[in-house]
């Protein structure tokens, strides 16, 4: 890979993904296989006046963690730990795969998920994120391809136009955000579950367009979990924490699951499901739309965006993909014009989701604060009917059902894919 590949793809990291600003704050987490991308992002913080820090991790150090900690330190984040996310402004992480933790007891690494979770509430709280996956020999191994081959892969899944790419997704959105029923047909699997409104809280798609993930290439939303009924067959095998989980089925009712197999990795697959009370329910329905992603390579990260698949993620919902319809029919404009009215509104919506509300609200004068303080009473009364319709989870596990043998994907009774190919989707 040249160095017009990486200063590339870190463009992406930087530029596209993330919104770096002056003086701000940024880990970069990576390892020794993976140094040059890490290297071109750390130049490209610099040139935005903002600190880098080079967080470089070594696979046998985690293992050794895994390995050797009491019970009382693998259950534990340290206050220092949860201070240093606290200070970041953004954070990239270069994964990394080694196959290091092939042989780690599923147990202890289920453990300390459990533990992580005050980490990832963090994450989500305090700074924007990012991830995306160097190429490695072992990666390469699990995908059956040669390193060169698998480099190839990984940089035309990655490095491309992703504001382009995104807007071929809008369509299929607009599906999802409409959408109140989902039926999944394929090779042992007849799965329904609902999508829509409930309690005035509705479901919509999520575009995966290169921010979060690189590579992007999905639109995804979280099923209202007790309306999951039927089976479905994971059919695309994958490594989860450097564990083979291969052909597993799994049946559900009323959202619950009443049973499970897989034909490898079933311990580990156990594991998953029962890490709490809420792990067995799902938390995302996702369709892949990246056909620059065509062959399995055992790797979620790629595989989940396959075009013409679809994967189920248990455990934890995300919070992006439950829409607050605040009415405001009723809300006193307290001397502000419509225009003006709207316009607060609009920004008050932005902020409460991007969760900066109080630092925005410091930059209105008072009526927009009375404006801003109203709209944002009505947002919390809808936040609490999220939080009790959002599956809550130590855990969330992907896992990918291919259609494009064999199988159809339906929404509310509508043809959507068949055997891999979107119907009616022109840009698709």
């Amino acid at each position: 890979m040249d160095e017009t590949t990486y200063d590339a793809w870190a463009d992406i990291l930087i530029e596209h993904a993330l919104d770096i600003e002056t003086g701000d704050l940024v880990a970069i987490s990576y390892q020794e296989q993976s140094k040059d991308l890490a290297l071109a992002a750390y130049e490209k913080v610099l040139d935005k006046g903002a600190y880098p820090i080079a967080d470089r991790t070594d696979p046998a150090f985690k293992r050794s963690f895994y390995e050797e900690a009491s019970e009382a330190v693998l259950d534990e984040i340290p206050d220092h730990e949860l201070e240093k996310q606290r200070t970041l402004d953004a954070r990239i992480s270069i994964k990394t795969p080694t196959g290091a933790y092939e042989d780690v007891e599923p147990e202890r690494m289920a453990e300390r998920n459990k533990a992580r979770r005050a980490l990832r509430d963090e994450r989500k709280d305090t700074y924007e994120w990012t991830l995306t996956q160097a190429p490695t020999e072992y990666s390469a191994e699990q995908a059956d391809m040669s390193y060169e081959e698998f480099e190839s892969f990984v940089i035309d899944a990655c490095v491309k136009d992703w504001e382009q790419e995104a807007q071929a997704y809008e369509e299929l959105k607009d599906v999802v955000d409409a959408g109140e029923e989902v039926r999944i047909l394929g090779e042992k699997t007849d799965l329904r579950f609902e999508i829509g409104e409930q309690d005035g809280i509705n479901r919509i798609g999520v575009l995966s367009d290169g921010t979060n993930n690189v590579p992007g290439g999905e639109v995804f939303t979280a099923p209202i979990k007790e309306t999951v009924n039927g089976t479905v067959y994971f059919d695309i095998p994958a490594v989860i924490n450097d564990q083979a989980v291969e052909g597993v089925s799994v049946t559900f009712e009323d959202g619950e699951v009443t049973e499970y197999s897989a034909e490898t990795g079933e311990a580990y697959l156990e594991q998953l499901l029962e890490a709490d009370e809420h792990a067995g329910y799902l938390g995302e329905f996702g369709i892949g739309t990246n056909f620059d992603i065509q062959e399995p390579t055992r790797n979620i990260l790629f595989d989940e965006k396959i075009g013409g698949t679809i994967h189920l993620a248990f455990g934890n919902a995300y919070e992006d993909c439950f829409q607050r319809e605040v009415g405001t029919e009723w809300l006193d404009h307290h001397g502000l014009d419509e225009d003006a009215y709207q316009t607060v509104i609009d920004q008050t919506q932005d902020h409460l989701r991007a969760k900066t509300f109080d630092s925005f609200i410091e930059t209105l004068d008072e009526q927009q604060k009375a404006v801003a303080r109203d709209y944002k009473e009505a947002w919390d009364e809808l936040d609490e009917t999220v939080q009790e319709q959002k599956n809550v989870s130590t855990t969330h596990q992907d896992l990918i059902k291919d259609l494009r043998d064999e199988g159809s994907l339906l929404i509310d009774g509508d043809l959507i894919m068949h055997e891999g190919t979107f119907i009616g989707f022109d840009q698709l």
